[in-house]
C-alpha cells in the first residue's frame, strides 16, 4: 500500500441533532472515505469502538 497519493473521500456539513432528532444550530462535518483513507482509519487511527446502546436506553427522553 502506497500512502504517497492523496486519499479520496467526500465531506459535507450536517446539522447536529437533538435527542428528538430536531436540528440544532451547530453543524458537524460528515466524512465519507474510500481507498487508502479507509485503510488508514481501520489500520491506524481507530483504536476503540464501544457500543453505548445500554447507556442511551437508560437516559430518559432518548430514543434508540
Amino acid at each position: 500500500m502506497s500512502y504517497g497519493r492523496p486519499a479520496r473521500g467526500a465531506q459535507r456539513w450536517d446539522p447536529e441533532r437533538a435527542t428528538d432528532l430536531s436540528p440544532l444550530a451547530d453543524r458537524a462535518i460528515q466524512a465519507g472515505l474510500s481507498g487508502e483513507a479507509v485503510d488508514l482509519n481501520v489500520d491506524r487511527w481507530i483504536t476503540e469502538l464501544r457500543d453505548i446502546t445500554p447507556l442511551v436506553r437508560r437516559r430518559p427522553g432518548l430514543r434508540c
